[in-house]
């Protein structure tokens, strides 16, 4: 190993870093004049074209890799945990219609979580039971809007170990709603919970939780047993506690009979469960007969694969996997476990419309499983991917396939940065010894763009920092409730920054020449896609699919940017910049999702919805940053937008 490594180093070495004046012939390539005229010359003459190759290649590559014959198949990589291996013990489906018959009775005389109830039912049980108060109280709501509920868990300590681990089963309370009722599956929680405490072989302990308000209240336990201080979730301590949680299962159980299980990983932030247990639970539900889907799709059939080998089929899903991970919005409150390095998943039951049979025996049968391959492991999740997108339920795209594409993307502004830089030298070369080049612009340029380069990223900040001074000032002078302060507002400050163009028109003087003017644009678009090319680099390995996204729709406008002379040229490229601006591009992608994933037709109708679908985003990101720690709002302030700005500056340089 160490001969193969000393030769990279002699290597590299000769090619970048030989300075050896006295050896001619052994120049390095990257300090040789000629190599440099060459480079110079072949970048300038092929990266039009070549960007163009690049994203078309990009989006074929993309669509490439979500196709059956390039996917990989799913594979459980930890042997430990043996799925459907054991003997299913499960057999009282008559207790979970007692449980749900009692549950419904109190829902429908009481609102709210029936407490009481569950903490009795839980010590009855014999499990350890404990109820949490909790209530959010951020800048964002009004006295009336406060949001206040119980969260109740039951621990089932393990008879073999001293509680150094735990599993969590979580259910979200909902006694109606758009989502249904969660009451059958509280009551199977209740059924596997007294099945559970009659065997001796847990060697983790079971926390049984069910949570109010959905992700507050589910963040309001994670902060307590984190013991993580929140200043707008005010919660009271946990006087319960187990070990260290290494897995979570969120249940969402309509009735005792669902079509499909459809399982959602996407967390806070687009972060994913470790993909050893969503294969768990596909095979777990293959075992029992529930057929498993992802985004609403199962494994693809023969009839897909006749229509191009699958793939409309696998991109679709793939791409409904995109859009919901670059939202950052949690799929479900075991999103917000992901945050605690928890990997988790929720179990969401679509109604079945035929009313015989009753599947609860083949439901607990999954949720035994699951819980008995967790309770084999000896460490955590580790073994297989944490970054993938999935096209279906048995396929998987790995981060060493769908960075491919990404590359590709971003390869494009490195080039055409390259071009304008090797063009700002040539443009300094000496007329007395055309021989000899200057790649490096004057000073005074780099003057005049570095303070830009500071101003627009100033703005952001303004943006980012603006929602509670218009909560306080806009609001109480116009009298609006919260949000509609904080996006009228936003709305003012982006509307004053577009038009803000001291800086990016710049002072001409009167011995200015339009080539020193050149120059500066020039220079300020180098600056702006190497920035680019950066911060998209650096956002695809927190969230592939946000960077990913941005990079299709921004990066062919951003590589026209120029100050078109004709006002029409003007003024068509500056309507493309407001085409791809972030609010513009929260509408398209908005809009694609509603044709696409929702079969809407595209109309004025459903353009006007997805506005206003748009406008209540907003004011959420806002509130979901500062309840639960969500990156959407701060991305787009802080980097995103500070980019666009800088091209919309490049653009107007007169």
């Amino acid at each position: 190993m160490l001969p193969v490594l000393h030769f990279l180093r002699s290597v590299i070495r000769y090619l970048f870093f030989n300075h050896d004046s006295h050896v001619k012939s052994t120049m390095g390539l990257m300090t040789n004049p000629k190599t440099q005229k060459v480079l110079c010359r072949f970048v300038l003459a092929t990266y039009r074209p070549v960007g163009l190759l690049l994203y078309i290649g990009a989006l074929v590559a993309l669509v490439t890799v979500s196709s059956n014959q390039f996917s990989a198949r799913t594979y459980i990589s930890e042997n430990a945990l043996l799925p459907g291996l054991v003997e299913r013990q499960y057999k009282s489906p008559l207790d979970v219609a007692d449980y749900a018959k009692s549950l419904q009775e109190l829902t429908d005389d009481t609102d709210g979580i029936p407490h009481e109830w569950l903490m009795r039912t839980f010590e009855a049980i014999g499990l350890d039971a404990y109820s949490q108060n909790f209530s959010a109280a951020h800048p964002f709501l009004t006295e009336s809007d406060i949001v206040d509920g119980v969260n109740v868990f039951g621990i089932l300590r393990a008879p073999r170990v001293a509680g150094t681990e735990a599993v969590v089963f979580s259910i979200p309370f909902r006694d109606e709603g758009p989502s249904g009722t969660t009451n059958y599956g509280i009551a199977l929680m209740m059924s596997l919970a007294e099945h559970f405490i009659q065997q001796t072989y847990w060697s983790k302990d079971i926390i049984f939780l069910v949570v109010e308000k959905e992700d507050i209240g589910a963040q309001a336990w994670l902060e307590a047993y984190h013991e993580v201080d929140s200043e707008h979730i005010i919660k009271s301590p946990l006087h319960g506690r187990s070990g260290a949680i290494i897995a979570a299962i969120n249940l969402e159980l309509p009735g005792k009979r669902i079509d499909h299980f459809d399982l959602r990983l996407e967390g806070l932030n687009g972060q994913l469960p470790n993909l050893d247990l969503f294969n768990m639970v596909v095979k777990l539900c293959d075992k029992e007969g529930i057929n498993p889907t992802f985004h609403g799709k199962g494994t693809i059939t023969y009839q897909d694969l006749r229509y191009y080998h699958g793939i409309p089929t696998t991109s679709k899903t793939m791409l409904s996997n995109m859009l919901r991970q670059a939202s950052g919005k949690p799929h479900g409150i075991h999103g917000l476990f992901l945050r605690y390095s928890i990997p988790a998943l929720t179990l969401h039951g679509e109604p079945s419309g035929s009313l015989r049979g009753d599947q609860t025996h083949s439901i607990g049968f999954i949720i035994e499983g699951v819980f008995r391959s967790i309770n084999n492991l000896l460490e955590r999740f580790h073994q297989s991917f944490f970054f993938y997108v999935l096209p279906e339920t048995r396929k998987y795209v790995s981060i060493g396939l769908y960075m491919i594409p990404m590359g590709m993307l971003l390869l494009i502004p490195t080039l055409h940065g390259l071009a304008l830089w090797f063009t700002l030298g040539n443009e300094e070369e000496d007329e007395s010894d055309k021989s000899k080049r200057d790649a490096t612009p004057p000073s005074k340029d780099h003057r005049y763009v570095i303070p830009i380069l500071i101003a627009v990223h100033v703005c952001g900040l303004v943006l980012y920092l603006s929602p509670e001074f218009f909560l306080v000032e806009v609001s109480a002078y116009f009298g609006l409730a919260p949000t509609d302060g904080i996006l009228m507002g936003l709305a003012a400050i982006l509307t004053g920054i577009l038009f803000l163009q001291v800086m990016g028109k710049g002072q001409s003087k009167a011995d200015e020449t339009q080539e020193s003017i050149d120059r500066r644009w020039m220079l300020l678009k180098c600056y702006a896609l190497v920035w680019q090319a950066i911060s998209l680099l650096g956002l695809s390995m927190i969230n592939f699919s946000l960077s990913f996204l941005m990079a299709v729709f921004t990066i062919p406008v951003f590589s026209l940017c120029r100050p078109y002379r004709s006002v029409i040229g003007s003024i068509l490229y500056k309507l493309l910049l407001l085409i791809v601006s972030p609010p513009s591009l929260l509408l398209i992608l908005t809009a694609i999702h509603d044709t696409v994933f929702r079969g809407i037709p595209l109309s004025g109708d459903m353009l006007y919805d997805a506005g206003v679908e748009c406008l209540r985003a907003v004011p959420q990101a806002v509130i979901d940053q500062y309840l639960f720690n969500n990156w959407t709002f701060a991305v787009v302030c802080l980097v995103l937008f500070p980019t666009w700005k800088l091209f919309w500056f490049c653009s107007s340089v007169k």
